[in-house]
């Protein structure tokens, strides 16, 4: 019966806290007066939890005990009206800074395995009972923000000046969009909406529903030129993919999805060489040919380019007859082969300079390329 009570006692504070924070106009703001000394400095911060596809519950209790244990000073936990976001209402003038953020991340992550954490912090303020809904709003206003992804600790104090950008009308990008699209030059349309997008609202950052909102809208516009062009089934998918863009949750899913989106739609109206985007595979070789001495995998090229690997894959070898790493190697081995003919270099440097970190592996490799050692190669140049 006792551990009922106090399960209720808790339920009920808990929902007179998060009336507190979220309605000035509460009416039993006095109540929580009574319960809790608020009428001091504090400030408040969110904690949003992620849990890994293994973890299927998520014990507050233990989550609660963590972050009490370590705050030590008077504070409270509460759970908000979105899933997996708790907020932190903490009594002093002294805020941690970033670096007690991260231990205590730590902390929580040492305490509840498989749930990784961000936060989101308001600004310090004088009295937390007056101007607790406020603080409340400041760091609400972070976690709306984290669609930028500015890190897993954003303070309030050092990036309100970044936020509440406005966001201007870009369907006049239009025209160009269009234009590239015909072009068939996809990887050019994006590159300058990227561009242009970003420079309409500069440093100060837009609220994200106005951006996709923004973006949206000017894909509309140009899905509606292209109309006459686009397939029946392709014309029934676009309000899907549109809606997905609108709906994407981080900057970088946004301009996966309005890359993916040009991909598609350049392919359907036949000016994107049918699935095999010519256009981004040639900038892929010119990419490879400057970086291939850096530690490159198909992974992290797919993903520069915006496809899934195996897709990516796929379409690599169709273009180029031969597979990502053996064109890799191919290329890496031409250049060796070049130093070790034209150089003095011992032949670590060489390993190194063509993309092999460990030089023992280099020899083992060139030596399954063409049948002989670095060394032996050299010897023969020397006789020739």
């Amino acid at each position: 019966m006792k551990r009922q009570l106090k399960e209720s006692e808790s339920v009920y504070m808990e929902y007179l806290m998060l009336q507190f924070v979220e309605n000035p106009e509460f009416e039993k703001r006095s109540r929580v007066k009574e319960i809790f000394p608020m009428e001091q400095a504090g400030w408040i911060f969110l904690c949003s939890v992620k849990r890994s596809s293994e973890t299927e519950n998520f014990n507050r209790q233990e989550f609660r005990f963590a972050i009490k244990n370590y705050i030590q000073s008077s504070s409270y936990s509460f759970g908000t009206t979105i899933k997996d976001l708790y907020a932190i209402l903490v009594l002093g003038k002294n805020k941690g800074d970033a670096a007690w953020f991260e231990n205590m991340k730590r902390v929580l992550e040492r305490s509840l395995p498989g749930c990784s954490f961000k936060f989101y912090i308001s600004a310090c303020h004088s009295n937390m009972y007056e101007e607790g809904a406020e603080a409340y709003k400041e760091a609400k206003m972070l976690w709306e923000y984290r669609f930028f992804e500015m890190g897993d600790c954003c303070d309030y104090s050092l990036l309100k000046e970044r936020l509440g950008g406005d966001m201007n009308d870009i369907s006049g990008q239009a025209d160009t969009v269009i234009s590239f699209v015909k072009q068939n030059n996809i990887l050019a349309a994006y590159q300058f909406m990227k561009e242009n997008v970003s420079a309409v609202y500069g440093e100060r950052l837009p609220a994200p529903s106005s951006l996709c909102r923004a973006v949206m809208l000017l894909l509309f516009s140009v899905v509606k030129a292209l109309e006459p062009m686009m397939s029946a089934e392709m014309k029934e998918k676009t309000d899907e993919m549109l809606m997905q863009i609108y709906q994407s949750e981080t900057i970088s899913a946004l301009w996966r999805r309005i890359y993916s989106f040009l991909i598609e739609l350049g392919k359907n109206i036949h000016y994107q060489k049918e699935i095999k985007g010519v256009d981004v595979l040639e900038h892929c070789r010119e990419y490879l040919d400057q970086h291939y001495m850096e530690e490159i995998t198909l992974e992290t090229v797919a993903e520069k380019y915006y496809f899934n690997s195996s897709y990516f894959s796929s379409i690599f070898k169709n273009y180029f007859g031969k597979s990502f790493s053996n064109y890799l190697t191919e290329r890496r081995m031409f250049e060796a082969k070049r130093l070790l003919a034209r150089t003095d270099d011992k032949i670590r440097d060489i390993a190194g300079k063509v993309g092999y970190r460990d030089a023992n592996y280099f020899v083992r490799a060139f030596k399954k390329f063409y049948g002989y050692t670095p060394e032996e190669y050299r010897k023969i140049k020397a006789q020739d």
